[in-house]
């Protein structure tokens, strides 16, 4: 089995926002936890959550303590210097790891799953190309796997260039998202009240599958 490592992108500013969005409660547990509990139930050898924070929000350190050994935090002293520096951040230490892959996962996109990340994986494994990205009608997107023969393009990004730009130049995989909803992100709070609305409605759809 490949050493893959899940990056979790939590440093954002919540500039448009207004307030630390993953803070946020989404159906009683905070919007960043999503995610990152996703991640952390996948098959990755382990988890990184990237911050701007010296020290973890206390909603990530307080989490169930079950998976400790699997995730650690990464505090990212530079993350306000934009998204790429962020990314760095995690890809160092990924190196760090001796990681064959990376795979990059947006901490404000609360529908993402396990099965999602593992569909990923195993597909990535069966080829091993460049990278694998997600596509969303024909859009590329995270969650984004990269293999270690991108590491010194990822290291050379600055500012807020994202990962998408190397998707140009490089060859690769793409997997069509199977649900529009895996593609939402939450950036302000229009966005944010949806995502209330659409959290409830698969809860209600739980509840309404286990009464019959």
């Amino acid at each position: 089995m490949p050493y893959i490592v899940g990056i979790v992108l939590g440093a954002g500013r919540s500039s448009r926002m207004g307030k630390p969005k993953l803070e946020l409660a989404l159906e009683g547990k905070p919007l960043g936890l999503y995610a990152f509990d996703a991640a952390v139930r996948s098959q990755f050898t382990h988890v990184l959550f990237v911050g701007s924070d010296e020290s973890p929000p206390v909603w990530l350190e307080n989490r169930n303590g079950e998976t400790d050994g699997k995730w650690s935090y990464l505090y990212c002293p530079n993350a306000q210097e934009g998204f790429g520096e962020s990314l760095k951040c995690g890809v160092k230490r990924a190196i760090e790891f001796g990681a064959d892959a990376i795979m990059i996962i947006l901490a404000d996109q609360p529908f993402q799953t396990a099965y999602l990340f593992n569909s990923h994986l195993k597909l990535y494994q069966k080829t091993e190309p460049n990278y694998l990205a997600s596509t969303y009608q024909s859009i590329p997107m995270p969650p984004i796997i990269f293999s270690k023969s991108m590491y010194p393009k990822l290291l050379a990004l600055q500012g807020d260039a994202g990962a998408r730009s190397l998707l140009k130049s490089e060859s690769g995989l793409f997997n069509e998202l199977y649900d529009s909803i895996l593609a939402f992100d939450i950036d302000n709070e229009s966005e944010y009240l949806t995502a209330k609305l659409l959290m409830q409605s698969r809860i209600r759809r739980r509840e309404d599958k286990w009464t019959y």
